[in-house]
């Protein structure tokens, strides 16, 4: 498991993307004084709409592979929160059927676990 907690994210999202500060400073600001509720933001708009999506739709493979790396240490969380919010808003869009080629080729351990968890397949 990883450090990563809800009390952290921001902090360790702005680390792995520092393009997003604006937008993760926007959520830590404006968001509920909820930590565990923010994650879902941070994954959905800072993770997923903001860097992955994007990476995939360029075919930006060095992003892409970073944005698996992420996701994995994320699905390693000893945060329910952040492994909830990581499966709703980032594994979801990647059990897609047009998407199985890239989690086949990056997708590591966590994923598929939580892939399967929801059952879906590669």
């Amino acid at each position: 498991m990883t450090s990563v907690i809800s009390d952290n994210l921001p902090a360790y999202l702005a680390e792995q993307f520092p393009q997003a500060q604006a937008d993760i400073e926007r959520i830590y600001n404006d968001g509920p004084d909820t930590p565990a509720l923010n994650a879902y933001s941070y994954m959905a708009e800072i993770v997923w709409a903001g860097t992955f999506e994007p990476a995939i739709a360029s075919g930006d493979q060095p992003t892409i592979h970073h944005c698996f790396e992420v996701t994995e240490d994320l699905l390693a969380s000893d945060d329910h929160n952040i492994r909830a919010a990581t499966s709703i808003r980032v594994t979801e869009h990647l059990s897609s059927r047009n998407l199985r080629g890239l989690v086949a080729k990056h997708g590591g351990l966590n994923l598929r676990r939580d892939l399967a968890r929801t059952n879906h397949r590669l």
